[in-house]
């Protein structure tokens, strides 16, 4: 798994951490992990991030 990367800038569009699906305040999902706050389209892809997270350390 390649580095984790923020996805909130100006101006960009928000789009899931686990599968790039955009973002909008109707469907979004805020998940912390290690101290930081992960943006994703739902819990499944929260969950399914983590788990990456795991696999690679």
């Amino acid at each position: 798994m390649g580095k984790l990367r923020s996805n909130i800038g100006s101006g960009d569009k928000l789009v899931c951490e686990n599968c790039g699906a955009e973002l909008t305040p109707e469907r979004i999902y805020v998940h912390e992990i290690n101290g930081a706050k992960h943006y994703f389209c739902c819990e499944h892809c929260a969950h399914e991030f983590e788990r990456k997270l795991r696999i690679a350390h």
